[in-house]
């Protein structure tokens, strides 16, 4: 993190122990290891989204009749 862009989840881990939240039951590579977990599966989750901001239906059966295949 040389460069003060850094990595989005240090910067987030960082944060919380500026604000005190890294008490010893939480283990901060546990939580650094949670928080890459919940982006990772968030940014899967943005596939199921289309352009137009909706589900997209194709996302687990392409074979779902779109506006361009009716």
């Amino acid at each position: 993190m040389t460069d003060g862009a850094g990595d989005g989840v240090e910067l987030v881990s960082a944060r919380l122990r500026a604000l005190g939240l890294d008490h010893p039951v939480i283990d901060p590579a546990a939580t650094h290891a949670d928080l890459v977990g919940r982006i990772a599966q968030s940014a899967s989750l943005d596939a199921l989204v289309s352009d137009s901001g909706g589900l997209d239906p194709t996302a687990f059966d392409p074979s779902w009749p779109t506006a361009d295949t009716e």
